[in-house]
């Protein structure tokens, strides 16, 4: 043991010497150099190399640069990509697109570099918005700041409701896009046919449009609940319409139907349905009922004036069109057993008291449809003279 640890002391002292000898021999390498001429020359050298690197690096990045520039230039995606983003920063939104490395594509860039942004990020109405933008401009050969020429293989377009409740925020601009796209063919042989659910949509698309060069149709459901086509006419255009309007005058068509054609409807429970919104949509309107039920009967009889004799008609006229706006049961025999035309009355007492509270508003709403002399024939109540 006592060897051992001569022998350990013996290791400590070596490693000593050692060290000391280390920094002996670094001490002469340091004055050898110094001494040497060419070492000293290297040494000024060293920073101007660094900086003359820098420089080079620098260009090499800009020559980059430059020349995916001159790469976009080129690309038949940059057009797309420039134009896009033009419409995007007027629009207002906070991403762009950006060309893919090899050029074949686009990624999505939020305007903050900070902001890391994917596709599956952007909401369903800016996809739409950017699927629309490239359907859009795929319909042109040429697309620049200068020009823009349509495709001269294309003789037929068809959109199909390109406005959602998803594009809601951008809709000004898809009708002004549409539009702007109309007038800019109107001169080429290239027909468009424009289908829509939304009644905002349908009088706002071509709107000015030349009225010889467009016809408008509307698709309704005939009394068996089969699709039929029809032309609008030029007098139902000259309103500005919305769905209230248009829900007004397809319950003026059904309050119209004869017995005989009135029992035919196999779709009739819709009605309802549509009965509750237009009266809803008047009372909240310009009376502030939030609720059209029979527990603000005293509310409704106040504010539309309702005769003592048709109150309790209107009573139990807005119970079923409540009943049936939740849903039909199976089990609920009154509304199993209700024909069309139980359904079609309770809705014409219900058009009676829009009518008795403005008549101007329910004529306009239905084109004139509803009339003192048409109401008057349903004999529920005797009409003033209005």
């Amino acid at each position: 043991l006592k060897k051992k640890q001569e022998y350990q002391f013996e290791i400590v002292s070596i490693d000593k010497k050692l060290n000391r000898l280390e920094l002996y021999a670094k001490h002469l390498v340091g004055k050898n150099l110094e001494q040497n001429p060419k070492i000293n020359e290297l040494k000024y050298q060293i920073p101007e190399l660094d900086h003359m690197t820098s420089i080079s690096q620098k260009a090499i990045e800009g020559n980059e640069i430059k020349i995916k520039e001159w790469n976009e230039i080129d690309s038949d995606y940059s057009n797309f990509k420039d134009i896009v983003n033009q419409e995007l920063d007027r629009l207002g939104l906070e991403f762009r697109l950006e060309l893919l490395n090899n050029d074949l594509g686009y990624k999505i860039k939020h305007i903050n570099s900070k902001i890391k942004l994917k596709a599956r990020d952007l909401s369903e109405g800016e996809r739409r918005l950017l699927s629309f933008l490239y359907f859009y401009y795929n319909l042109f050969e040429k697309v620049n700041k200068e020009e823009q020429k349509i495709d001269s293989s294309i003789d037929t377009i068809i959109i199909d409701d390109p406005i959602t409740s998803f594009d809601a925020d951008n809709r000004f601009f898809l009708i002004e896009r549409i539009n702007h796209f109309i007038n800019n063919i109107s001169q080429k042989n290239v027909q468009i046919f424009l289908l829509t659910h939304s009644s905002f949509d349908f009088h706002s698309f071509a709107y000015n449009y030349n009225s010889s060069k467009k016809t408008n149709w509307k698709i309704n459901k005939d009394i068996s609940g089969k699709s039929q086509i029809e032309k609008v006419k030029a007098t139902e255009l000259k309103n500005y319409s919305d769905y209230y309007r248009n829900t007004f005058s397809e319950l003026a068509d059904f309050s119209l139907k004869s017995k005989t054609d009135v029992n035919k409807c196999t779709n009739y429970t819709k009605f309802g349905n549509q009965m509750r919104f237009v009266l809803e949509s008047n009372a909240r309107t310009n009376y502030d009922i939030e609720n059209v039920t029979s527990k603000s009967l005293h509310s409704l009889t106040q504010y539309y004036s309702i005769p003592d004799g048709l109150i309790e008609e209107f009573k139990n006229a807005i119970n079923l069109i409540n009943s049936l706006s939740h849903g039909r049961s199976y089990i609920d025999d009154f509304l199993n057993g209700m024909t069309a035309k139980q359904l079609q009355i309770k809705i014409r007492i219900i058009l009676q008291v829009l009518y008795l509270k403005d008549s101007y508003h329910v004529q306009i709403m239905t084109n004139y449809k509803l009339n003192k002399t048409t109401v008057g024939n349903w004999n529920i109540i005797k009409l003033s003279n209005k």
